[in-house]
């Protein structure tokens, strides 16, 4: 019985699946629209890259990694000059950037071509 607790446990705590976390995201950070891709690197490690278009036309990027904890995956970088502290939980991105609150939901594209 103990041992049948013990798996429970263990799989409860087991990092999400790779396939759940990869992806697109997209929201906002200072009324500033903000991409972020998230690519699996093996190994429960992952790689964010940011992408911010500012108000005057201005591309900023950052590039943050990340490893999972339990069933989320923290990220906390330094991104360009910009203090990054992230958590993916199911379909989202949570956290702060340079002190402000940043929020950025999954998304999934079609191509304009298919079907």
């Amino acid at each position: 019985m103990k041992t049948l607790i013990g798996l429970v446990l263990l799989l409860a705590a087991a990092a999400p699946p790779e396939i759940d976390v990869q992806g697109l995201y997209e929201g906002s950070l200072k009324d500033a629209k903000v991409e972020a891709r998230v690519v699996a690197q093996g190994k429960d490690a992952y790689k964010i890259y940011v992408r911010q278009t500012l108000a005057d036309g201005k591309l900023v990027k950052a590039e943050l990694e990340g490893k999972a904890d339990g069933d989320a995956v923290a990220f906390k970088n330094k991104g360009g000059d910009t203090e990054w502290t992230l958590t993916w939980a199911p379909g989202a991105l949570k956290g702060t950037a340079g002190g402000a609150a940043f929020e950025a939901k999954r998304v999934q594209r079609k191509s304009p071509s298919m079907g």
